[in-house]
């Protein structure tokens, strides 16, 4: 076990702590990696691992036995999910597949295009317009998120670091808006022995809150793949779940549900996994649009915003080698048949179509928060009305014309570099 005041000081002082024990059973542990393995060896991204429900159930574990006890007990599963696997852009490591070759191993991590080199640059998790009303009177944050070392992950193979709050001026007064938060925090170079690396052995676990800034580092070429995942937690009114579901949901529906919270988190992650390509986003849609219906308005009308930029970004970036690529590749996912650039093209324009009707009908394109903002202060009853009105076959609602899609795009486009998300 851990020091309970010791885990919560920690976290309200330096912004993190160290979970030094196992937080998970080593059984479900190992059962987390070798399906994390399995979807990184098929072509899938880590992050439907969530389609488990196992991990629903170790999700609410954590919630009760942790977060509750240790940090503050007003803090609910928000289900803003993601896994990884980070391995040297070589693929040399060997920990995959072990009954494979070393070559098979490599040539796996390199033909999933959603395995990183690295983790994700130095970022906060959070950026409410309103800093110091994110946290508890203890200290407390309203958001936080345990992530959990589905392996040995040393200092060499992409571990978390980390900058402590005390020594970051933007921690709880808010950043400046003409200075980078890094470069204010580490305006010395003695700062920079501040720093702190969180290497983590298997099934161990680190807690921070939304407003440290943290990182994955580069993993060395000989190092392991950093395989791992984060559980995030919020108080409801900063910001809700984006999972709908309960126990006593329909178990085809959770999964359902599950599914689509999978694909929503890949597309509103797009600008991290940046060999993704038209068709995954399209088929991450069509999934997402299957459970839609259990996932929150708030989440949804993020989801809407952040598919219309992955699918405008990677139109106007495809050039006529990728689309020729399309036109020959076989289906990644196991299908039989092949992608005909022109059919990837004019699904992605479809769903660019219906994205556009949803929102300009629901006001969407004026908002400018998004889940990582003060969401849960918007008015939510007439948007969930007109949102249950939408006919369920796409073929049956209204298109709009394609000068006006184009219009809308660069609009879009604008507003998406103006109020780019936080991390």
């Amino acid at each position: 076990g851990w020091d309970r005041e010791r885990v919560r000081a920690s976290v309200c002082q330096d912004g993190f702590s160290e979970l030094r024990a196992p937080v998970v059973r080593e059984r479900a542990c190992e059962a987390l990696r070798e399906a994390l393995v399995a979807l990184v060896r098929a072509g899938w991204p880590p992050t439907f691992l969530f389609v488990s429900p196992a991990l629903s159930t170790i999700y609410h574990e954590v919630r009760r036995k942790i977060i509750a006890p240790y940090l503050h007990a007003a803090l609910e599963p928000s289900f803003d999910v993601l896994a990884w696997c980070v391995a040297a852009a070589d693929g040399s490591a060997g920990v995959v597949a072990s009954s494979d070759s070393a070559a098979c191993e490599a040539a796996a991590l390199q033909r999933n295009r959603f395995v990183s080199a690295a983790g994700f640059a130095p970022h906060r998790d959070r950026q409410p317009k309103r800093v110091e009303q994110s946290f508890f009177r203890c200290g407390a944050p309203k958001y936080a998120t345990l992530w959990l070392a589905l392996d040995a992950i040393p200092a060499h193979a992409s571990c978390l670091n980390f900058l402590p709050a005390s020594a970051d001026p933007g921690y709880r007064s808010g950043d400046l808006a003409d200075c980078d938060p890094l470069h204010r925090a580490l305006d010395r170079k003695e700062k920079f022995q501040l720093l702190r690396a969180v290497p983590l052995d298997k099934a161990h676990a680190v807690l921070f809150s939304h407003r440290v800034i943290h990182w994955g580092s580069r993993g060395s070429p000989h190092a392991p793949p950093r395989l791992a995942l984060s559980l995030t937690f919020a108080e409801p009114a900063f910001e809700s779940s984006a999972l709908l579901t309960s126990e006593r949901t329909d178990a085809r529906e959770q999964h359902a549900a599950r599914l689509a919270l999978a694909s929503a988190q890949m597309l509103v992650y797009h600008e991290r996994f940046p060999r993704m390509r038209l068709a995954d986003c399209i088929l991450f849609w069509h999934l997402f649009c299957h459970g839609e219906h259990a996932l929150s308005t708030r989440f949804r009308r993020v989801v809407y915003r952040e598919t219309a930029a992955a699918l405008e970004e990677r139109l106007d970036h495809a050039d006529d080698a990728h689309l020729a690529q399309l036109s020959t590749q076989r289906d990644d996912y196991g299908g039989q048949g092949a992608a005909p650039a022109l059919i990837v093209e004019d699904f992605a324009r479809d769903v660019l179509v219906e994205l556009v009707l949803r929102m300009e009908q629901f006001g969407d394109c004026a908002e400018s928060n998004d889940c990582k903002d003060e969401s849960a202060h918007l008015a939510r009853d007439d948007f969930d009305a007109q949102l249950s009105s939408l006919p369920s076959d796409p073929s049956d609602r209204p298109k709009c014309s394609t000068a006006s899609t184009a219009s809308h795009r660069a609009d879009s486009r604008a507003d998406s570099r103006a109020d780019s998300r936080a991390d």
